[in-house]
């Protein structure tokens, strides 16, 4: 079919049927190499195409822009094109792959349970004769938000200052913390959950209110600044100082998270730091490193840098900039408080510092053709792994967005307090 279909269009047709769930051989492929190339996007075109066609219809000008924005794990992309009437609909990309075709001016991705990630989002014009127009990209996003529980699985009764939280039909759900919105919000708070209508309550949570509170339990009998996540199967859920207007959610399980130190994500340390009990585990002051914050499980995540470094001296930047991307070289540390009962699990307060291999990252530039000592960007791959204290089945589970590298002159210098344990 897809030979004959090309023989008769005069046309390599191998996208076209490929777009339609096609597999075709490899011997078949080859066949059709001999054919020109079909540029148009003929894949998306319908019977309105055809009448614009044989109406003499004229293919579009202009040039299109697309904007990202989200909501929770939902992304709406709004497109502009300066000679709309002329364009069938617009391809969707994220991160370079094609996932949808609209013909309206917006779209929504809805990502579902992803969280903690970021996406580039692209589009390309197709004109109602199969032209395809200049890709246009979005600004990069970030999926980031508090995940919480569907409020259909309980019933919420706010009686004073105590809400009780009751799972419908006697079941108990996982429940990690509690988010409560609100303005003007102060004094102490208290969470206690029991795993069925019947059982003892315990103690959760104790804290400080403050206006957009996200509180995550701790483990039964720990301090109240422990900063260790502890999941309960709950199946009521009691929570008392929390004022009338004021809005209670329950969280599930929040996942893995990597952000870059505000304020001082690139500096230079102004002291020797020791990170172990050994001699050798010192960074010397002066050494660069890159800073931030995380949320996960120390044992079983570790981080890696990604930077984008310019190859073209300031002179061919008119001619356009090129710019290669790989992994920086150098180490990475995660810091966590340790519990008194030693056992260290998923933290909502981590703390990473990751230190670049700046002779490493010299020879490698040298070889590539790098321009400069320090890249464009960076952005941080956070990573979950199967095995504890290892790399082995590493995945990411978080990324920052891409952050620009500061310049050797606005370093700031980092004094690190404190001590630290392997």
């Amino acid at each position: 079919m897809a030979l004959i279909a090309s023989q008769v269009a005069d046309r390599d047709l191998t996208e076209f049927f490929t777009r339609w769930g096609v597999t075709l051989s490899d011997g078949v492929k080859s066949i059709l190499d001999d054919y020109q190339p079909e540029t148009r996007a003929i894949w998306y075109l319908n019977d309105a195409s055809r009448t614009y066609r044989l109406g003499s219809g004229s293919a579009a000008n202009g040039s299109a822009t697309v904007t990202a924005s989200v909501e929770e794990s939902q992304v709406t992309l709004t497109i502009q094109h300066t000679d709309a009437s002329k364009i069938l609909g617009y391809e969707i990309r994220r991160n370079g792959v094609a996932i949808a075709f609209t013909t309206s001016s917006t779209y929504t991705d809805n990502l579902g349970a992803a969280n903690n990630r970021t996406y580039t989002y692209s589009m390309v014009p197709v004109d109602k004769l199969g032209n395809l127009g200049t890709e246009a990209k979005a600004n990069e996003v970030r999926v980031a938000y508090d995940k919480t529980i569907s409020d259909d699985l309980y019933t919420l009764v706010h009686d004073g200052d105590t809400v009780t939280i009751t799972m419908k039909n006697g079941a108990s759900v996982p429940v990690t913390g509690i988010k409560v919105t609100g303005t003007g919000l102060s004094g102490s708070y208290t969470v206690q959950v029991k795993v069925s209508a019947g059982a003892n309550w315990t103690d959760a949570k104790t804290g400080e209110l403050s206006d957009d509170l996200v509180a995550y339990f701790t483990k039964p009998g720990a301090k109240p600044d422990d900063t260790r996540i502890w999941t309960y199967d709950a199946a009521v859920v009691k929570i008392t100082g929390i004022p009338e207007s004021a809005q209670v959610e329950l969280l599930d399980y929040p996942g893995d998270r990597v952000d870059f130190y505000e304020g001082a994500a690139v500096g230079v340390l102004k002291d020797n730091f020791q990170y172990g009990d050994r001699e050798d585990e010192v960074i010397p002051a002066g050494t660069l490193v890159i800073l931030g914050t995380y949320r996960g499980d120390p044992t079983y995540n570790y981080v890696s840098v990604e930077a984008v470094y310019n190859t073209t001296s300031e002179a061919d930047e008119a001619n356009g900039v090129t710019t290669i991307t790989r992994a920086m070289n150098g180490y990475g540390l995660l810091f966590a408080e340790i519990p008194e009962d030693g056992a260290v699990s998923d933290t909502s307060d981590g703390f990473f510092l990751f230190v670049p291999d700046l002779e490493k990252e010299k020879e490698l530039n040298a070889q590539s053709g790098v321009t400069d000592d320090y890249p464009l960007e960076i952005r941080v791959n956070f990573y979950r792994t199967d095995v504890p204290n290892t790399n082995q089945g590493g995945r990411i589970t978080s990324e920052t967005l891409w952050l620009s590298f500061p310049s050797e002159d606005d370093l700031p210098s980092i004094e690190l307090t404190g001590s630290a344990e392997n």
